[in-house]
């Protein structure tokens, strides 16, 4: 026990902020402030690399069909100039 500037007594317990119920439920706000802040950062990672990879794929398949296009056209080139 600790004796206050009043002559009170108050006890070590609730002079400890652990033991406080204010400063338990500030620090469980804090908690979810920072559990819901790191839950939309993980929704909008998911959600770029889902749309990286799309595009990705798609460009990729473009560059397909222009290559298969322009072997085609390169083979007519070759066949025409031969004969």
């Amino acid at each position: 026990m600790e004796m206050s500037d009043g002559g009170n007594y108050t006890t070590l317990d609730q002079s400890r902020p652990e033991n406080n119920p204010e400063e338990q439920l500030s620090g469980r706000r804090n908690y979810r402030l920072t559990e819901l802040c790191l839950g939309l950062l993980t929704v909008l990672l998911l959600t770029i690399i889902t749309a990286i990879s799309v595009h990705y794929t798609r460009v990729q398949n473009d560059t397909m069909e222009k290559y298969s296009t322009l072997s085609e056209t390169m083979n007519q080139l070759q066949t025409n100039y031969s004969t």
